[in-house]
């Protein structure tokens, strides 16, 4: 396994991979981005709100102690989408008050492949923690830890996601739990949560 500081990067097989984000109350986010940064529309954008990208190559799964997992078919992605960020956020408070901050990925058989653990949060509430992207014909994973100032909202616009209006809505569901005791990530394959209403 490569342990990671900010900014460090390196190889990850290009398999299909889970991704923990770590801490209490974070809630996880994948973005799936161009080689300009921008996302190509709002299907590009996975959480709990839309918990499967439409073809079926990013997942997001909760366990059931709360846990984020983000399933991450490397093989099966786009060959447009050159980047996905890994994004933690949270609405109780600040991301410096969270023990345990990080992120991690492992291969399909529970290998951890890449781990950072987040040392440099502050009174940010929206970051992106990690990212994979594509290099010399296979995946690299790098530690971010970038966070905005202007929380998830601002994260999201600077990467070309149009955000709602502020209207009242109601509450998104919430994706089947699954039984994954940490850091052992879940067997693949978990059933596919369905994608919020419109």
């Amino acid at each position: 396994m490569t342990t990671l500081n900010k900014g460090g990067n390196g190889f990850v097989p290009s398999v299909p991979l889970r991704i923990v984000v770590r801490g209490r109350g974070v809630d996880a986010m994948a973005l799936l981005l161009t080689e300009r940064g921008l996302v190509r529309g709002d299907a590009d954008v996975v959480f709990h709100g839309q918990p499967a990208h439409p073809n079926g190559a990013v997942r997001l799964l909760r366990a059931e102690d709360g846990t984020d997992w983000l399933e991450l078919g490397l093989p099966t992605l786009e060959p447009d989408v050159a980047r996905v960020l890994v994004v933690g956020s949270t609405d109780r408070g600040a991301l410096r008050d969270v023990p345990g901050l990080g992120v991690a990925a492992f291969a399909p058989d529970g290998t951890p492949v890449a781990d950072y653990e987040v040392a440099e949060a502050a009174g940010e509430t929206a970051m992106v923690l990690a990212e994979l992207y594509r290099r010399a014909g296979g995946w690299k994973f790098r530690a971010v830890g970038q966070g905005w100032a202007d929380g998830l909202e601002g994260l999201a616009t600077d990467h070309g996601v149009h955000v709602a209006d502020a209207e009242p809505q109601a509450p998104a569901p919430t994706p089947p739990a699954f039984s994954a005791p940490a850091p052992t990530p879940p067997a693949f394959g978990a059933p596919a949560p369905a994608p919020a209403p419109p």
